[in-house]
């Protein structure tokens, strides 16, 4: 069985987005590839821990040394002993860590595939600008240029991976959202605007969030309640407050939590009458692909990768972010039956580019495809005659 090993950690409930990722993959390859997360922290260089969750087998490894690109002595003798037909899975951008490891895996014939998270962009690599150019143009280069198989989340992905390396191997493949564990609310019970996420005023677009409803309210006095939940910094929190209070918004229009578990986002998605999020920027969008999953529409920026999907299934309305108040009254307006054709239209997204029947054969055939490029490289080369 071809064994495949994610950078990364398997718990959805950490807020970090890929470690979703990985942990929704291993549900969904739970059989049909030996699935395993690789992780750095152990104490001891030469440590190499492993520990079984269900069938998942989670390996630890020492702390790198990235100011050289060196790897823990651990992971490289790991490394070097892995037999059969090992796949490694890297994921994010920017990291040095993908640089030692990829490095690593080319001297030593082990093929990878290589997730940008669809994080270039142009508007992420706008922030920090001439630092993400530099290491594009050197490390990151050398690891896009050296996977078996490259991986985009979407159309835009793609195309921005494909202006960055000469890589042929790059496939589109949706991420896997599981099916919720709770149904979705009938439509007459569903209540209110919902946003799950990050608390980033500026790349999750929140003050452009608040400004709308705020908007929406003046016109709509009796507008349902937003619920913004998420994690937010020292630094966020208290500017939340101030662009709460500058748009007159009060703990009576706007419910702040602080990040919910898994159980309790599936149930305020379950029970919200739409999901709203106005990034100025996403690689993907996975708290937009959550709430479709649950059949619920959703209004988002044109800036969301999903965005297109939306459209096409009409899954909901996609708006100016900057301008969004427009875009809300006429969702918070929709009659009976223009709402459950928003629903059937989320239903049906999710079910052609989000569901297991979807994404499980593609995933498949992308690791094979790694494999047998691992395969190839390592041939030996004809022998004169």
């Amino acid at each position: 069985m071809l064994q495949v090993y994610h950078v990364g950690h398997f718990d959805p409930e950490l807020p970090n987005g890929v470690d979703r990722v990985i942990h929704n993959l291993g549900r969904l390859l739970e059989g049909d590839v030996g699935f395993h997360t690789v992780g750095f922290g152990e104490p001891d260089p030469d440590a190499h821990t492993e520990r079984l969750d269900g069938r998942v087998r989670i390996h630890g490894f020492g702390r790198p040394a990235l100011r050289n690109f060196r790897l823990p002595g651990g992971f490289r003798r790991w490394l070097g002993g892995l037999s059969g037909e090992p796949v490694l899975h890297l994921h994010s951008v920017f990291a040095p860590l993908n640089f030692a490891i990829a490095a690593d895996c080319r001297r030593g014939g082990v093929p990878y595939v290589f997730t940008p998270h669809d994080s270039y962009v142009p508007a992420s690599l706008r922030t920090r600008a001439l630092a993400k150019r530099l290491y594009l143009a050197t490390l990151e280069r050398r690891v896009l240029d050296g996977a078996a198989a490259l991986h985009a989340l979407t159309a835009e992905g793609r195309d921005c991976i494909a202006r960055h390396t000469a890589n042929p191997r790059i496939r589109l493949i949706r991420n896997f959202i599981p099916p919720p564990a709770v149904p979705p609310c009938p439509a007459e019970e569903r209540f209110g605007l919902l946003y799950l996420g990050r608390m980033d005023r500026y790349q999750k677009g929140i003050d452009r969030l608040l400004a709308a409803y705020a908007a929406l309210r003046r016109e709509r006095p009796g507008a349902p309640i937003l619920t913004l939940a998420g994690p937010a910094d020292a630094v966020e929190r208290p500017a939340l407050d101030a662009l709460m209070a500058g748009h007159g918004l009060t703990d009576a229009h706007v419910i702040r939590r602080d990040r919910v578990g898994e159980a309790e986002k599936h149930r305020l998605l379950a029970g919200t009458r739409f999901y709203v999020q106005l990034s100025r920027f996403e690689g993907f969008g996975l708290s937009v692909a959550e709430a479709l999953a649950l059949s619920v529409p959703v209004v988002v920026s044109r800036e969301i990768p999903l965005a297109p999907l939306v459209e096409r299934h009409g899954a909901g309305l996609v708006v100016d972010g900057d301008a969004a108040a427009p875009g809300l009254i006429r969702a918070l307006d929709a009659g009976p039956a223009a709402y459950a054709a928003m629903v059937e239209g989320a239903r049906q997204l999710y079910r052609a580019e989000l569901s297991a029947d979807s994404v499980r054969p593609r995933m498949l055939g992308l690791y094979h495809e790694a494999a047998a490029a691992g395969r190839a490289a390592r041939l030996p080369l004809p022998q004169p005659g």
